[in-house]
């Protein structure tokens, strides 16, 4: 049985860039990961002092990571996405889950 994995990129706008101009592109790059074999949910938040953006991805398995970050660097919405982003800012970490929960409908 593989274990599930998440990521978090932190990451700042490209000055000039607004909120408003980053959530069609969000929203691409959702429907890209929606796509992605092993993608089980992303969530997309501020930070509480409002200096940035936290992204949070869900992976079935570390290879699943691993297979859609090669698949990132040709999708022309994930190309998009990265534009209004400022590189400096980008921190990146991945994370075994250990223990969870089942989200209940």
């Amino acid at each position: 049985m593989s274990q599930n994995v998440f990521e978090i990129v932190e990451f700042k706008l490209v000055q000039g860039v607004s909120e408003s101009d980053l959530m069609p592109l969000s929203d691409a790059f959702q429907a890209f990961l929606q796509e992605q074999p092993g993608f089980l949910y992303r969530s997309l938040a501020t930070h509480q002092n409002g200096n940035g953006y936290v992204d949070v991805s869900y992976w079935q398995s570390i290879e699943d990571l691993n297979m859609v970050e090669k698949a990132f660097k040709e999708s022309e919405a994930c190309i998009a996405f990265l534009k209004v982003i400022d590189e400096q800012s980008v921190t990146m970490t991945q994370h075994n889950i250990i223990a969870q929960t089942q989200c209940s409908s």
